[in-house]
């Protein structure tokens, strides 16, 4: 609880305090990715992945100031099939792009979980097309720029592959072929 009191005489003032409760949050919020799993293999017909979805938490006990928005990054490894090497694409919510770029994810009621809803049109064809998928959240948290917008703390980046909000996986677009051949006898 804060209090205010002002020391200058020549002004009347109230004869009473009203009590303001705040909370000064200084861990950073989190953000995990469940769908699609790490390592997972998907294709666009039997098994498309046309939802990335995962939770969001913000000081796990209820101390946090809420999830405002969490980012979602779409990387294709491009046609080398090797990441970060020139020819990388970016999803930005509408195309691919050679820069990087996140989509605002939806929330849910509650901001407990976040979603993003995505076409199987809009995967790269081919055999074995591997992407990198990245979260971060954002708390309510005030950020302390002018004119004091609300732009929350943002999520630590994550650096290594696995961790919980940030992921690989692969979406094959190309059926597999079979060739029989008879032995000349």
């Amino acid at each position: 609880t804060v209090y205010a009191y002002d020391k200058t005489v020549d002004v009347q003032h109230s004869s009473s305090s009203v009590p303001v409760s705040y909370v000064y949050e200084t861990v950073p919020p989190t953000s995990a990715i469940q769908s699609p799993p790490q390592g997972a293999y998907y294709n666009v017909t039997s098994q498309p992945l046309t939802l990335l979805a995962g939770p969001a938490s913000d000081l796990p006990g209820g101390v946090g100031s809420g999830i405002s928005k969490v980012w979602v990054q779409i990387q294709y490894y491009g046609p080398d099939g090797i990441a970060n090497t020139g020819d990388d694409l970016y999803w930005n919510g509408s195309s691919w792009d050679s820069s990087p770029a996140f989509s605002t994810a939806s929330l849910t009621t509650n901001a407990t979980a976040w979603y993003l809803p995505f076409s199987a049109n809009n995967w790269f064809t081919g055999a074995s097309a591997q992407y990198l998928v990245m979260t971060q959240a954002f708390d309510n948290g005030r950020g302390s720029v002018y004119p004091y917008t609300i732009t929350g703390t943002r999520e630590i980046t994550p650096t290594i592959v696995g961790n919980p909000n940030y992921h690989y996986f692969i979406v094959d677009t190309t059926a597999p072929a079979a060739i029989i051949g008879v032995p000349n006898t």
